[in-house]
C-alpha cells in the first residue's frame, strides 16, 4: 500500500526553506556570545560590593560598566569654534587641545593632537590623553586649544609660538560636557 502526499514541488521547497531557516536560527542562538542572565552574579542594577564588582568584571571578560561611566565623568566634551574675524593659517597646521592645572605651570596634564578639520568641531579630552602615566585628569583645569603652523623644517612644535598661530583658553571642570571654547587670539611678533 502506497501513501501519496498531495504537495506541489513549490510547497515542498518552501517547507524545506522554512526548516533550514529555523534550524539555522536555532544554531545561531545557541552559539551566541551574548551572556544570559544566569551568568551574572548578584541582583540586577548597580554593583555595591567590591568582590561582586570584580566577579562581574571577570564574567564580562574585563569590561566593567561602572569604570566606563567613570571614564565618561573624567572627560571633557566640547566644541571648538573660531572668532568670526579670524582665518585659518594658509600654511599646514595641527590642532592641539591641552589641559593644565589652573594657575599652574609645568607640562600639561593631558593633550589631544588633531589633524586639520572644519571648524566648528567636537572633541573629547580624557584620561586616555594624559601626558604621564599615573597622572589623574581631575578638578578644575585651564583648557587651551591651539592651531600650530608647520615650521620651516616640516615639523610641528607645540612649544614654539609662531606669528599667525591661533589659540583660545577656558577654565573648566573635568567632566564638563558641551563646553564651547573659541579660538579668539592670534600670536603676533
Amino acid at each position: 500500500m502506497k501513501f501519496k502526499i498531495g504537495l506541489s514541488r513549490m510547497q515542498v521547497k518552501s517547507f524545506l526553506k522554512f526548516i533550514f531557516s529555523f534550524f539555522f536560527l536555532c544554531v545561531m542562538l545557541g552559539c551566541s556570545q551574548r551572556p544570559s542572565r544566569e551568568r551574572f552574579p548578584g541582583p540586577a542594577g548597580r554593583t555595591t560590593n567590591v568582590q561582586q564588582a570584580q566577579a562581574t568584571k571577570e564574567v564580562l571578560g574585563g569590561f566593567d560598566p561602572q569604570s566606563r561611566k567613570q571614564q565618561e565623568d573624567d572627560a571633557i566634551h566640547g566644541i571648538v569654534n573660531m572668532k568670526a574675524s579670524l582665518k585659518l593659517p594658509a600654511k599646514k597646521y595641527m590642532i592641539f587641545i591641552s589641559a593644565r592645572p589652573i594657575g599652574g605651570g609645568g607640562p600639561p596634564l593631558a593633550v589631544l593632537r588633531l589633524t586639520p578639520r572644519r571648524i566648528p568641531f567636537r572633541f573629547r579630552l580624557s584620561q586616555e590623553n594624559v601626558m604621564m602615566q599615573g597622572t589623574k585628569l581631575e578638578g578644575f583645569v585651564d583648557l587651551t586649544v591651539r592651531i600650530i603652523q608647520q615650521k620651516e623644517d616640516g615639523s610641528f612644535d607645540p612649544l614654539a609660538r609662531q606669528p599667525g598661530d591661533l589659540f583660545g583658553t577656558l577654565p573648566v571642570k573635568v567632566g564638563a560636557k558641551n563646553i564651547q571654547i573659541v579660538l579668539s587670539e592670534v600670536i603676533k611678533k
